[in-house]
């Protein structure tokens, strides 16, 4: 703890292999696990031989391109989540918000952790968005998008999410926004609850418009939405 406090700037968490201690900045210990795990993974990567690794926000990312990182994160999230058991765990449940947080709790990692984990190993065509949980703009209403993630079939089949806009506010993203809006409203007011389940219709790469099952959560930070399409086609391309 002590010496976090006399490291200045936006640190989170810091590899000391010389003294071979990971230290985490207090504020921060609620995913503490993946922070950790990340300093092991530099430790225990043969390349990485600095004698001390600091990391912030950016670093910790999903999101980082630092080769360094990434490997680190990958490290983190093999160990955390161990090879293939959160899959195999999660193989016989249908992926929905209340799966998200049971296998949380169950594997002592983040909801937004699991939540990335779940869809990008989902056997089925299925995507995850990260947005703001307040919205950027009134007028028109958006949300910003942190981070978006897919199945690989769910990429054979629907545009990338990485393609996605950074705002939520137009196109078929249209429909998810009252939703999200709804959830960000609740939390404000402190009387969130339960996830918000709708459909809402959705374009495939062939152009026809099916039914898409949207569930919008939280994990008080962030605002997640979890799409999986059902078998509907709500208009054909032909």
């Amino acid at each position: 703890m002590d010496v976090m406090r006399g490291i200045s700037g936006k640190v989170l968490a810091l590899l000391d292999r010389r003294e071979k201690e990971v230290h985490i900045r207090p504020e921060h210990a609620s995913n503490g696990a993946f922070k950790r795990l990340h300093e092991v993974g530099h430790h225990i990567i043969p390349c990485q031989s600095d004698l001390a690794y600091a990391d912030d926000y950016f670093t910790l990312s999903p999101e980082t391109s630092a080769l360094f990182e990434l490997q680190a994160n990958h490290v983190a999230a093999e160990l955390l989540f161990q090879g293939t058991l959160l899959q195999e765990q999660a193989a016989s449940r249908r992926l929905r918000a209340k799966s998200v947080l049971e296998l949380s709790a169950t594997f002592g990692a983040t909801i937004h952790s699991t939540f990335r984990r779940l869809v990008e190993t989902n056997a089925k065509p299925v995507a995850g968005v990260v947005l703001n949980r307040q919205p950027s703009c009134i007028a028109p209403l958006s949300f910003e998008r942190r981070e978006a993630f897919s199945s690989v079939l769910w990429r054979s089949r629907y545009h990338d999410p990485h393609n996605w806009p950074q705002w939520f506010d137009s196109g078929p993203f249209e429909a998810v926004v009252p939703h999200v809006a709804a959830v960000s409203t609740l939390l404000e007011s402190g009387s969130y609850k339960d996830p918000i389940r709708t459909r809402i219709p959705w374009p495939d790469l062939n152009g026809e418009i099916r039914a898409m099952r949207i569930e919008v959560f939280t994990n008080t930070y962030h605002i997640f939405v979890l799409f999986a399409p059902s078998r509907a086609v709500l208009l054909s391309a032909h």
